[in-house]
């Protein structure tokens, strides 16, 4: 910026400004250098508070999530569990339904045998060593006859002839050397004149572990996810590590022994029967793990998920958050580049002050308050378009990604429904599954899904084009651009604005557009005289909403409307309010350097006379105000079309 010193028309000497003037000029531009201290102080100040806040309720949203995703998790185990337990109750009540069969109770085995064989053959759970034991503890069974060991030590036999049924925790057997699981029900004598029922023997029912291996190997919850049994005492009923599992020369080490004190300490919770999910590191790794104990046997489940494949679901939060971070950073970044802007300008006008009269002072600092918000607009320009670019990379890819999906999706389906077809009666465990997972509504709302997500990914889309139209940066030379685009992308950079609040509705905005050509223009800055009107109708509607009460402004609604009309050789933008209107000195004034209504600190009064300057001098156009005190207040915009 070159230094103006005026002339005196008397002399070629350049005129020398009194102390008065000097001093007077040194005091203004400090005291404007202190307002704009604080005013960059507490917008900082702001931007912390608010990063701190969206900091905090970014942990919260996640932490909830999170606590989502577990608990999904805890009901998938509930509910093989619960398969778990159903299968536990039904052979228990087979067990005492054969045990209470009045030929069972004879004890007589050739009797008893065509009607064991005819229970295991209809029944078709146990093993055929499926028999009855005597007092003595000898045992009669399908298979082997009376050609069998000794049961009397065994803790089953026991129970059953102290009248108690029975669940073993796996065994050993000593008859095949594989582990089963056995099912013992008492067979009580008839009554009989003078005495009571006693246990006479026991029905021993045996039946392979691979029922509860097969449910819990099917608990998955993503790669690197298994799922283990334990017995009463704390040993593997089922586990992926076969180290772990009992045989005939070696039993199953408990695992509350184990060498691993994470893994002991979830045992030990599990053979104490206690419910929960814990984070812990186990294998090395830090991984989820889910326990629960059975309700039918004194037994429990656990899944145990890298933690990888919960939090992986909380991506795309992560990544928003990372936005944020990174748009609060660049806001700061704007911040200094601001101050170090608005200080260099305010020294040179400190320079031009002090060789200017008081007259030549006031109008070179609203020169340059001028040239700030210019300044700043230009800030907020760049700022906005780098956002939007930074947007559109991603949406890019979720789009294209989303199309692929849907291709993929329908060959799945299209499988499907192909297997479907040639294999109409599928196995019991596919159709099971099936019903489970509800295949039908997955096959109608998966689509749906994706058609949701590719509206949401084009909504997205449409945002950062009207970034991108709003902060389009203008040339040293006019383009052709269409107005409603300007007027559109100005709208959505103040619809947070426009919202409803606690103190008034939300503001309406009617759009009654024309047909209207295209004009040569600078669009970025006409974009500046639509922000500037509109976003002084809102000051104006939020200044209402403090002397009036909600129910009164809802009553009578807030609204602005935007009009564009094709006059002759120019198109005219209309937009109108239903405010409290102005008195006639305050119209007068609204396109004057410095002039504002507002409160201190609220408003710099350059606003509309920018804009008068965009459209009258660098457009050729006209700019009108009309308002009607308590009906409201109404800009039109002329501007040619050539």
């Amino acid at each position: 910026m070159k230094r103006i010193i005026p002339m005196s028309p008397l002399s070629n000497d350049p005129i020398q400004p009194s102390k008065q003037a000097l001093s007077i000029a040194g005091l203004l531009t400090t005291s404007h250098l202190s307002r704009s201290l604080i005013t960059r102080l507490l917008l900082g100040s702001t931007v912390c508070v608010v990063g701190v806040a969206a900091y905090f309720s970014y942990q919260t949203v996640r932490y909830a999530m999170l606590e989502n995703l577990k608990q999904k998790v805890v009901l998938d185990v509930k509910s093989s569990a619960q398969t778990i337990d159903q299968w536990v109750a039904l052979r228990k009540s087979e067990t005492a339904a054969i045990a209470n069969a009045p030929i069972t109770r004879t004890m007589n085995w050739e009797a008893i045998q065509p009607y064991f064989q005819s229970e295991y053959q209809r029944l078709n759970t146990f093993l055929p060593y499926l028999g009855i034991i005597d007092p003595n503890g000898k045992f009669y069974n399908l298979l082997k006859g009376a050609n069998n060991p000794s049961l009397h030590d065994r803790p089953h036999f026991k129970q059953g002839m102290a009248g108690q049924a029975s669940v073993l925790d796996p065994i050993i057997s000593r008859v095949t050397g594989k582990p089963v699981i056995v099912f013992a029900a008492p067979i009580w004598s008839d009554f009989t004149q003078g005495r009571t029922r006693q246990p006479v023997g026991v029905v021993n029912a045996p039946v392979g572990v691979d029922n509860v291996t097969q449910v819990v190997q099917t608990l998955k919850y993503g790669e690197g996810s298994y799922a283990f049994a334990l017995n009463s005492k704390g040993e593997a009923i089922t586990h992926p590590n076969t180290r772990l599992m009992s045989t005939l020369e070696r039993p199953a080490p408990s695992l509350t022994q184990s060498v691993d004190p994470n893994l002991a300490i979830i045992a030990q919770q599990m053979v104490d029967r206690k419910e929960g999910i814990t984070f812990t590191t186990l294998d090395g790794e830090q991984k989820y793990v889910v326990f629960l104990p059975l309700k039918e046997v004194n037994w429990s489940v656990s899944l145990v998920i890298p933690h990888t494949n919960i939090e992986s679901q909380l991506q795309l939060l992560d990544g928003i958050a990372g936005i944020i971070l990174v748009l609060v950073i660049s806001l700061i970044a704007v911040l200094m580049y601001i101050q170090t802007t608005e200080q260099a300008y305010l020294k040179r006008s400190k320079m031009l002050a002090e060789a200017e009269v008081t007259q030549k002072t006031a109008e070179l600092q609203a020169s340059q308050l001028q040239v700030i918000q210019s300044e700043k607009m230009a800030s907020l320009g760049n700022l906005v378009a780098g956002i939007a670019h930074e947007i559109n990379n991603p949406i890019g890819f979720l789009n294209g990604s989303i199309n692929n999906t849907r291709e993929y999706v329908q060959d799945l389906l299209g499988h499907l429904a192909l297997y479907q077809q040639h294999h109409p009666h599928a196995a019991a465990p596919i159709q099971d599954n099936a019903d489970e997972i509800d295949l039908e509504f997955l096959r109608e709302d998966l689509p749906q899904l994706l058609n949701s997500m590719q509206g949401a990914t084009d909504r997205i889309k449409g945002i950062s084009t009207s970034l991108r139209t709003f902060s389009r940066a203008d040339k040293e030379h006019t383009v052709r651009a269409n107005l409603h685009d300007g007027i559109d992308s100005t709208l959505l950079i103040l619809k947070y604005r426009l919202k409803a609040n606690e103190y008034r509705p939300v503001i309406a905005v009617l759009q009654n557009y024309g047909e209207i050509p295209e004009i040569p223009c600078f669009p970025g800055q006409l974009n500046q005289v639509f922000m500037n009107i509109l976003a002084n109708a809102i000051d104006m509607f939020d200044e209402m909403a403090q002397s009036q009460s909600f129910d009164a402004l809802e009553a009578n609604p807030q609204q602005i409307t935007i009009q564009t009309t094709l006059l002759d050789n120019q198109v005219q933008i209309s937009i109108r309010d239903n405010g409290k209107g102005m008195a006639e000195e305050i119209k007068a004034k609204v396109f004057d350097h410095l002039f504002t209504t507002k409160a201190v600190g609220k408003g710099t009064g350059l606003g509309l006379a920018i804009a008068r300057q965009i459209v009258e001098e660098k457009h050729g156009g006209q700019i009108f105000c009309t308002s009607t005190l308590g009906l409201g207040t109404e800009f039109k915009v002329n501007l040619p079309l050539a």
